[in-house]
């Protein structure tokens, strides 16, 4: 039988060697915590090093979290050294996306609210994005202070994003009735005018309301059904009736209104314009031409070619002539500048390719038939040897058309008897080009 006392001894060694065991774990782990913060301050040749590899043999869980520290180091890094007020806005944000810890994320973000330093600066709807209506964060700002910042956006592009992305971040609060919330948030867009949106991907917000507003309206539907009304549902199944009604009305408009541009095609506007206002002087006409043809606005073309025909060098210049067909849907630019302009012209592929690119532009925008024989009928009084080109038999065709339409019968049949003779004596654009160079050679 074990006496007590051996029992004993057993017990206490037992003891001092589990305590012995957990002072050289702990051990253990502070001098490798040490040596793994060493490691990742230490500057490393990453050419030699393989992170992908180093990291797959620790467990998931640790893995995510020194994924975590590194990026946040990086980022904490990024933001301290940032020097310029874009690169504070761009790198703070970027941390605060990132970081867990909310205090932090708020202080980031709140140097931005109202600070005059970063007023009218892009981007800056950013740190009120994410600091929007968050009931789990106290220091969260009204969604009528949001309201208050967009109405000091002026630009298109930034301001229909401060919508955009302030609806987003709301879906994802984990917010109860995000329906109701998201409705009442971009309920002012309806009341402004549906020209003001030039952004044709607002369509995606009007459909947020108009799908939204149905489903409150249908809900209230049944309830009443059911018995189950509430005080003000049947008022509210009308208001909300009329919001989707009024927002289908605002979203068809927008995405049908040919002065509108999608989102790529506003930015190469704004490149566009860049490039235009930066052309040197030999290269201004080419850059117009650039722009006129990517610009919907007609004030806006209107005024870009009224200031270079202000210039009688460049009137002089054979690259305004296209320049000038991309406004042959403005009837007054027509009689006033662009049949002048081909009138006094005596070189033949220049006048050619002008009715060339008239009829490009004509063809590619919206115009009544009327108008299009407006622009195109100086061409039935050229004698024909004032023709030189087959190709001018797609332009008379267009005429003769145009003329039908509009039941200008005489014109029409002269459209044709040119057309007809054009594409039985004259030559191609190209067969004459050659038939120049022969004759230049003898």
């Amino acid at each position: 039988m074990v006496s007590k006392k051996k029992t004993v001894t057993r017990h206490k060694t037992a003891t001092i060697a589990m305590v012995a065991v957990l002072v050289v774990t702990v051990f253990a782990y502070f001098i490798s915590e040490k040596v793994l913060r060493d490691a990742m301050l230490r500057p490393i040749k990453r050419e030699k090093v393989d992170f992908a590899k180093v990291l797959d043999w620790l467990p998931p869980k640790a893995k995510a979290e020194l994924e975590y520290r590194a990026r946040y180091l990086d980022l904490r890094q990024k933001y301290d050294e940032a020097e310029s007020k874009e690169d504070k806005l761009r790198t703070a944000y970027a941390l605060a996306i990132h970081t867990r810890d909310m205090d932090e994320h708020n202080q980031l973000m709140l140097q931005f609210i109202d600070n005059s330093a970063y007023a009218g600066m892009k981007k800056l709807y950013l740190p009120y994005m994410r600091m929007l209506y968050d009931p789990k964060n106290p220091k969260a700002i009204s969604i009528q202070k949001y309201y208050d910042f967009i109405k000091t956006i002026t630009d298109p592009e930034e301001l229909f994003f401060a919508w955009k992305d302030g609806r987003d971040r709301l879906g994802k609060l984990g917010l109860r009735d995000l329906h109701i919330i998201h409705t009442d948030f971009l309920l002012p867009l309806l009341d402004k005018p549906k020209e003001s949106f030039i952004i044709r991907e607002y369509t995606q917000l009007f459909d947020t309301i108009k799908r939204n507003a149905s489903r409150i309206a249908n809900d209230a539907v049944k309830r009443l059904a059911q018995k189950r009304e509430r005080p003000g549902d049947p008022e509210l199944i009308t208001r909300m009736r009329g919001i989707a009604k009024k927002a289908e009305q605002y979203q068809t408009f927008v995405g049908r209104n040919p002065l509108n541009y999608n989102l790529n095609d506003y930015r190469r506007l704004l490149k566009l314009r860049a490039d235009y206002e930066n052309a040197t002087p030999e290269n201004k006409l080419t850059a117009a031409f650039q722009l006129v043809r990517h610009v919907r606005d007609p004030k806006e073309r209107r005024e870009i070619a009224d200031a270079l025909c202000k210039n009688p060098e460049n009137m002089k210049n054979p690259k305004i002539a296209p320049v000038l067909a991309q406004l042959t849907d403005d009837r007054e630019f027509v009689r006033n500048v662009y049949h002048p302009y081909l009138a006094s012209q005596t070189d033949p592929v220049l006048i050619f390719r002008t009715w060339q690119e008239a009829y490009r532009r004509m063809t590619a925008v919206l115009t009544s038939a009327e108008q299009k024989l407006e622009v195109f009928r100086p061409l039935l009084n050229y004698p024909m040897d004032q023709i030189h080109f087959r190709e001018y038999d797609y332009i008379y065709d267009i005429v003769s058309r145009s003329a039908i339409f509009v039941n200008d019968r005489a014109a029409a049949e002269k459209a044709d008897q040119m057309k007809e003779e054009i594409q039985k004596t004259k030559l191609s654009f190209k067969q004459y080009q050659e038939q120049q160079k022969k004759q230049e050679t003898r």
